[in-house]
């Protein structure tokens, strides 16, 4: 009996499953940047109802952006092979490779398959599906909204007295405490998408959602999110300035606000304590140096301890590296730190990009990252320079996806391991699509200037030609007359 109810219910999942890819599949055809738009929402929310279906969070949203590059290619989009896709795959074969001689292959296989059905369907869908800036701004807002919404959810769960309070006392909103920071960051620097709105009423609910997203965000207890996007947000306020760096601090908005930090911090280390746990506030925003990981470089015990441990290792493999998950064993083999999850599917890393695909993959792993943060960069300064020729709405989108792979590329530095950076991957994702649609644009201008000046041209010389024939004619007629 039980065996035949477990059949049943495997079919009847199988067809549910089939006819929701269906629907979605149709809807990718009709919109597929609509389609990869809903990837963050169910990768942030439907961690809420997980108990009610059979697979993880990350598989079912991971279904959105595969379902998105399917309806483009129905609809005949053109594929455009990008440096940072060839990249990628260059990435996931060192993967698929270095599976062979990790330690953990089952970790490793995780990591293989976050990578590879999540992390790179997302910016390949980004680049292919998004073909204009009005696709990517509704898809920039499906983002804020989400966003939003998760601050709101947050906020009423601590209100309402049932929100899940962690080691430390640190909040852990609707995820554990290293996400919740992560989307409570992104939170902040997305109000700057809308403070560039002129609705009155947009611009109190950016102002709402920053103070609620920066006080749940001191409850958690995560410093590198709070570092980047204020990180994020001074460097796009100088990117928005258009001027050189001395002309830009040497404004009165910049002096004030400079003036303003004093005081700032008096009030922030009073009030401080009132905000987070005791507990949480001795060892994470006592001093400057809690706040920034500064330890005893001769006895490590926090992120040090990653770091130092990832470059040995990196160093003792530096061909082939590790393998993919391999760092966990060796780190607590090293260190002997976190064995009573040695055996848990809990995530181990060296809380920085370059220090992961070092330790894991040696230097061809350093090497395709240090590639891709090149080519990436070129494209935000690329973008950073045409924002002042650009539309006042390219410009608030353009502001969104630079702020957006700002603070993504800062929080990776020394937080989560690469699959879970969902915020990274949809920053590449959306500046490749940014990239791509202001140069199809310039393109277009440079061809439309080059047709008005030809046809300028023409009538230029129509109208010489003209002119010509009368002065001709007027000539003849005159002759006519003479003797």
């Amino acid at each position: 009996m039980i065996d035949m109810l477990s059949a049943f219910l495997s079919l009847h999942t199988l067809v549910v499953a089939l006819s929701i890819g269906a629907i979605m599949l149709v809807s990718a055809v009709v919109s597929p940047a609509f389609v990869l738009a809903l990837q963050f929402p169910a990768w942030t929310f439907l961690i809420l109802v997980k108990d009610y279906y059979p697979v993880s969070t990350s598989a079912v949203s991971s279904v959105f952006p595969i379902i998105s590059i399917a309806g483009a290619a129905l609809c005949r989009r053109r594929f455009t092979l990008d440096a940072v896709h060839c990249l990628l795959m260059l990435y996931m074969g060192l993967l698929i490779v270095s599976l062979r001689h990790s330690p953990n292959p089952e970790y490793g296989l995780e990591k293989i398959t976050l990578t590879c059905f999540q992390s790179v369907p997302i910016v390949v869908a980004a680049s292919y599906a998004l073909g204009s800036f009005q696709q990517i701004n509704r898809v920039i807002a499906v983002l804020n909204w989400t966003l939003g919404f998760y601050v709101g959810a947050s906020a009423l769960l601590l209100f309402t007295g049932t929100a899940a309070i962690g080691a430390e006392g640190r909040y852990s909103a609707l995820h554990d405490v290293t996400v919740s920071g992560q989307l409570l960051g992104l939170g902040i620097v997305s109000a700057l998408y809308w403070w560039k709105r002129r609705n009155l009423w947009i611009r109190v609910l950016a102002y709402t959602l920053v103070v609620a997203a920066g006080l749940l965000l001191l409850k958690t207890g995560t410093r590198t999110p709070i570092a980047s996007a204020v990180v994020t947000i001074v460097v796009m306020q100088f990117v928005r300035s258009g001027k050189p760096l001395i002309s830009f601090l040497m404004t009165p908005r910049t002096l004030v606000a400079a003036l303003l930090i004093i005081p700032a911090a008096i009030i922030g280390s009073v009030c401080l304590p009132l905000v987070v746990s005791p507990e949480s506030y001795d060892k994470r925003f006592s001093g400057v140096s809690a706040f920034f990981y500064v330890d005893d470089l001769n006895d490590p015990k926090y992120r040090y301890l990653n770091y130092a441990t990832a470059v040995a290792l990196g160093m003792e493999n530096p061909l082939f590296g590790l393998g993919v998950g391999g760092y966990k064993d060796a780190f607590i083999e090293e260190t002997g730190v976190g064995a009573h999850i040695r055996y848990e599917r809990h995530p181990v890393y060296p809380h920085n990009l370059f220090l992961e695909a070092f330790s894991e993959h040696g230097v061809p792993g350093l090497v395709i990252f240090a590639l891709l943060t090149f080519v990436l960069s070129r494209r935000w300064l690329t973008l950073a320079r045409c924002l002042p020729n650009a539309e006042i709405d390219q410009q608030r989108i353009i502001e969104a996806v630079l702020s957006l792979f700002l603070y993504g590329f800062l929080l990776s530095q020394t937080s989560l391991d690469i699959p879970r950076m969902i915020t990274l991957w949809w920053a590449v994702g959306l500046l490749l699509a940014a990239s791509k649609t202001w140069k199809l644009c310039e393109t277009s201008a440079t061809a439309n200037t080059q047709a008005r000046k030809k046809r300028s041209s023409e009538q230029s010389e129509r109208v010489s030609a003209v002119s010509r024939e009368n002065l001709c004619t007027s000539l003849e007629s005159r002759c006519r007359w003479l003797p």
